[in-house]
């Protein structure tokens, strides 16, 4: 009878002792399972740069391309005659102006919208108020655009402030635009927007604007082509008047008057792009 207990025990043991072996066993493996799973799958990411990184990475310092700005630390505008700038939005063709400090990517339409004028009263010109081109822009043009299009897009703060035709200096211009902002969604190109697109040290001359005598070499500057009879942002201070570019030269006009509409935004930072920027392969965008 004894010797029938002993071995029942020593049989309990046994099996206690495989069970707590095949648990191990069992844990341990899943443990190991689990990791090369985690790391199998870490290694199937790659890693998308966001727009902004990869934009930077062709930042040049001659010729037509993407530049430091010299005016705003970690700011980048495109500048030259043809620079690859190029970028498919609401299946259309835009081209990007800037990298702004935080990361969103800026652009215009390449091609006018409309054909209208800047405000339909001759109150003083205020952007906010809102003027007939805002509400247009933000409400009824906004609303046109695609679903997917509308979802790339940052409410981001735009420059809309004064310049005077005392001002000598882009430096001076971009102050005065600075000095007043408006937070949206969609607006239109600056003065100083303009001046810093081309590529040739003009932006260092004075009276660079509302002048037929413009120091310009006109050839270097993408815009110049983009911009043709169209609306500015920037109004004159004090004055029912708007900037727009004609034929290369920024002017002054009546905002009751009519003129292109070009529409400027800002794309959100955590897109990526892929492409090659140029007319033949745009930009194209993706979600990071």
């Amino acid at each position: 009878m004894r010797r029938k207990r002993r071995n029942q025990k020593r049989q309990i043991k046994i099996f206690i002792g495989l069970t707590i072996c095949f648990l191990l066993v069992m844990t341990v493996g899943y443990a190991a399972f689990s990791t090369s799973l985690t790391l199998n799958a870490k290694g199937s990411i790659k890693e998308i740069p966001i727009a902004a990184d990869k934009l930077k990475q062709t930042v040049v310092t001659s010729g037509d391309g993407l530049y430091e700005d010299s005016y705003e630390e970690g700011r980048y505008v495109y500048k030259g005659a043809s620079p690859d700038n190029y970028i498919t939005f609401n299946n259309e063709t835009w081209r990007i102006m800037s990298v702004e400090t935080d990361n969103t990517i800026k652009i215009i339409r390449t091609e006018s919208i409309k054909f209208e004028s800047w405000d339909q009263s001759y109150s003083l010109a205020d952007w906010p108020r809102p003027a007939y081109l805002n509400t247009y822009l933000n409400d009824y043009y906004y609303n046109s655009l695609t679903e997917e299009a509308k979802a790339l897009i940052a409410s981001s703060t735009y420059k809309i402030g004064g310049v005077s035709i005392e001002e000598t200096s882009l430096e001076d211009t971009i102050n005065s635009e600075n000095s007043k902002t408006w937070d949206g969604k969609i607006a239109l190109i600056t003065a100083s927007e303009y001046v810093k697109a081309g590529n040739n040290g003009c932006e260092m001359v004075n009276n660079y604007w509302m002048d037929s005598n413009y120091p310009c070499d006109l050839s270097k500057n993408w815009l110049t082509v983009v911009l043709s009879d169209s609306w500015l942002l920037t109004p004159i201070v004090d004055d029912q008047s708007f900037l727009l570019v004609v034929d290369g030269y920024i002017y002054s006009r009546f905002l009751t008057s009519n003129a292109n509409v070009m529409p400027v935004t800002h794309l959100k930072a955590d897109i990526a792009l892929s492409g090659k920027g140029t007319e033949s392969s745009p930009y194209t965008i993706k979600t990071a």
